[in-house]
């Protein structure tokens, strides 16, 4: 056990934010702790930081725990270092053993023929050996490469290496402080939001490192794809509480639906019994079985009443429906000749598209492929390119920027309705306003006041009312919770018209997407169907549409909107429409020659295999004797093997991939 909450009450105020909690963090475990916004998550991050402390109840962590998390910010007096040097501040230990081992090679190097017996010789030789052996065990001669790689992965190109701190945004200086997060070894890491401004790309490589690492990890995040692909246990905080689910997000929500059928059931009893006690109280309390009934009447006084479990329901609906109005014609959009750069960055070129009345297309590619530049094209905010863009008939767009841009924040939420529609009554507009959960005296709250999440319904509200049947989102889901997610998911599936969206989410993009377009490579491409059904038939995780050549394009995203299933396995799984139907060539079983070459590459990859771990094995003995052919390691030697070393380890991971690849084909 890593870490203990037990029985943890906190308050902020007069406002209750824990009521006798309780969690634990076993060894190697990966927790997901999520809730609505507000519910208390960060407040629990900062008890167990030691920054607040519980009101009741105790916080037990190992003793000398080695606890990780990405600070806020980053100290001034770094902002002037440029990324590699500041990366490399943690492991200084490090590279001064490096530079003593240089310096130790270098004076035995020196020392003439006739002193390998002196004295001086020896005490060298022997803080050589010292400090290699320690060099080793704390990983020095891997150090560069894991630092390279974290980089990469996380998003950074070599050549920003050199570039200072203060020249990065906010979102990559919080891509640093994750990268040295994850170059450090720890028995616990907290992460924040850890999935805020990274790609896809980026984010599949946090979940390749986080699911191969033996540090347990207490995960906040709205990014129920990264918490499926992650953890293996929920904490779900709602009511002042910590639930616990064991599995990931999907699990988590089919568990929860169920054990929440439960407690309702439980509430209606209790309610049904405190109502027919109560009845019987008020008809016997002056009669013959008056005792009976005080007796009743104090047992029901005394009774810890449940609170309405549907008060946490997930099922909030939010409605887009029956405001479109009128229908657009059956060509929303066609692009032909598209063509687009900024000074002398090409984002794309020889690009068209059509997207059809109904679909709901998806834009997904890397961070500064050209995504939001793409819907501003559409839009008719940005003329700058070559090509031809032609909106079709009766196309009425409604705009929801990433910033939430568009309300005037002295306004009231019932004003911002009011000043599309000036003859409606204001029951009218309450009416209108509780479709997209703005109920009772919600209307008469300033927009400056709202959360996030209220600023994007708000403008989805305003949209509608202003009569868009095609509806065009930057980030539709951020500053949303899951549960918000949820529910913003089954009201555009609901939604009347046409939906182009760009998005990160990929959970998301899974939930509601009919059709989408791919940036990459300076290329558009198109495809029917969600992004399961891409990552699936592009023979690889979503790497910004680098192997778009072995899915099946389509050159019309059609309406083939779908039901939003209750989990994300469930919708893993869409049916294919007509356009990228699999052929009868693609479901028929090997032939026996196939078969006979696919047994006979899985044999010669399993050999490569073996061979390349014997080398591997080989290197590590040396390492580890620090010494070859019976001669002390010079430091030419160990540039040499750490280089092959690394080789072998990168041969061997693709190798292992082109073998579950073939077996996979194989049939297992």
């Amino acid at each position: 056990m890593l870490l203990s909450f037990n029985k943890v009450s906190f308050s902020f105020a007069s406002q209750r934010i824990l009521k006798s909690a309780s969690f634990m963090i076993r060894d190697n475990s990966k927790a997901a702790l999520i809730g609505r916004n507000g519910s208390g998550k960060t407040t629990i991050i900062n008890l167990i930081k030691g920054s607040l402390t519980p009101e009741d109840g105790e916080i037990v962590k190992k003793r000398d725990i080695k606890l990780g998390y990405v600070d806020q910010h980053i100290e001034e007096r770094f902002e002037s270092m440029a990324l590699l040097d500041y990366i490399k501040l943690d492991f200084a230990h490090l590279y001064e053993q490096e530079k003593r081992i240089k310096e130790l090679e270098h004076e035995i190097s020196r020392m003439k023929d006739g002193f390998e017996n002196s004295a001086s010789y020896n005490s060298m030789m022997e803080e050589y050996s010292l400090v290699i052996d320690r060099y080793e065990r704390e990983g020095g001669y891997t150090l560069n490469s894991r630092i390279n790689s974290v980089l990469n992965g996380l998003g950074f190109s070599p050549d920003e290496y050199s570039k200072q701190l203060s020249k990065f945004s906010g979102g990559m200086k919080t891509r640093a402080q994750l990268c040295k997060l994850l170059l450090k070894e720890f028995e616990l890491i907290i992460l924040d939001e850890p999935t805020n401004y990274l790609d896809t790309d980026s984010l599949e490589f946090l979940e390749a490192n986080l699911k191969n690492s033996r540090t347990a990890a207490l995960i906040i995040s709205h990014d129920r794809y990264f918490l499926d692909s992650v953890v293996d246990r929920v904490l779900y905080l709602y009511n002042n509480q910590i639930e616990e689910f064991p599995g990931n997000y999907s699990d988590f929500s089919e568990i929860f639906e169920l054990r929440q059928s439960e407690r309702i059931d439980e509430y209606e009893r209790q309610q049904e019994f405190i109502k027919k006690t109560e009845e019987f109280y008020l008809k016997y309390k002056a009669g013959i079985k008056s005792k009976m009934a005080r007796g009743r009447k104090k047992f029901i006084d005394r009774l810890e009443r449940l609170n309405d479990p549907r008060i946490y329901s997930r099922n909030v609906k939010l409605d887009f429906s029956s405001n479109v109005s009128m229908e657009s014609g059956r060509v929303i959009i066609s692009a032909s000749g598209l063509k687009k750069a900024f000074s002398e960055k090409l984002l794309f070129e020889n690009a068209g598209f059509e997207i059809e009345r109904g679909s709901i297309t998806g834009i997904i590619g890397g961070n500064g492929a050209g995504k939001t530049t793409l819907l501003k094209m559409i839009l008719g905010q940005d003329d700058s390119f070559e090509g031809e863009i032609k909106k079709g008939h009766n196309v009425v767009y409604g705009y929801q920027d990433q910033l939430l841009t568009g309300l005037n924040p002295k306004n009231r939420v019932i004003d911002e309705i009011w000043d599309i529609k000036r003859l409606m009554t204001e029951g009218e507009l309450r009416k209108y306003l509780a479709k997209f959960l703005f109920a009772g005296d919600d209307v008469f709250k300033t927009v400056s006041s709202l959360s996030g999440g209220e600023k994007s319904r708000l403008i989805m509200a305003k949209i509608i009312m202003g009569g868009a049947n095609t509806l065009i989102l930057d980030e539709p889901t951020n500053h949303l919770d899951i549960e918000s997610k949820e529910v913003l998911e089954q009201a555009l599936v609901n939604f009347d018209g046409t939906i182009i969206f760009v998005s990160h989410d990929r959970y998301f993009i899974d939930k509601v997407a009919s059709g989408l377009i791919v940036i990459s490579d300076r290329k558009i491409k198109c495809y029917n169907g969600n992004y399961s059904y891409y990552r699936e038939k592009s023979g690889e995780k979503y790497s910004a549409g680098r192997s778009e050549e072995s899915a099946r394009p389509a050159e019309s995203l059609k309406n083939d909107k779908k039901e939003p299933k209750g989990s994300r396995t469930e919708k893993n799984d869409p049916q294919p429409s007509a356009a990228h139907e699999e052929t009868s060539q693609d479901r028929q079983p090997l032939s026996k020659n196939a078969e006979r070459l696919l047994k006979a590459e899985i044999e010669k990859t399993e050999a490569m295999i073996a061979e390349n771990e014997n080398k591997i094995t080989e290197i590590e003995r040396i390492f580890a004797q620090n010494s070859l052919d019976g001669k002390p390691l010079a430091y030419a030697d160990l540039e040499r093997l750490n280089a092959e070393y690394a080789a072998c380890k990168k041969a061997t991971d693709e190798l292992y991939e082109k073998w579950q690849q073939a077996c996979s084909k194989l049939g297992g």
